[in-house]
């Protein structure tokens, strides 16, 4: 295996094992190191990383590792570290989100951390201003602190 490191205006590539730096990165698979102004999928692709993402725009399919930026979020399954000032997650996430609003629209697993929480299932603990929990129908609203358990074991 090699380092490889990217330069560009727009780093588009199947896989990356190093560093990607550029205005925008559409990279499949990324092991390592990832900065640019954004990282977003183009049309249907993955964007994958395992390691470290630095945009101000930042959205990754699968994410094993932190992403932070202005915007950031995972379309697929995370595992790791988000922050940013608006945290979006789509699918299930096991970690630690830190922005001004986190949003967790899957299963959630970990601590949340903002002026604003929002998660619907999973086990977690909520940290800010306004905490809303989504248990099935109903909407659980709490300042401070928010905590859910679900009963179904994480899957």
């Amino acid at each position: 295996m090699s380092l490889e490191i990217m330069l560009g205006f727009k780093n588009k590539q199947e896989n990356v094992n190093g560093i990607a730096i550029g205005f925008d990165n559409v990279i499949t698979h990324c092991k390592g190191l990832e900065i640019g102004i954004m990282c977003m999928p183009d049309n249907n692709e993955d964007l994958n990383l395992s390691g470290v993402g630095l945009n101000f725009f930042g959205g990754y399919k699968n994410l094993r590792g932190i992403a932070a930026g202005l915007i950031t979020g995972t379309l697929g399954e995370g595992e790791g570290i988000l922050i940013s000032g608006l945290n979006v997650v789509n699918d299930k996430f096991k970690g630690f989100n830190l922005g001004a609003v986190n949003l967790s629209f899957g299963k959630f697993y970990g601590v949340q951390i903002g002026a604003v929480c929002y998660a619907k299932e999973g086990n977690y603990l909520q940290i800010g201003l306004l905490n809303i929990r989504k248990d099935g129908d109903k909407l659980d609203f709490s300042p401070g602190i928010g905590y859910h358990h679900s009963p179904q074991s994480e899957d």
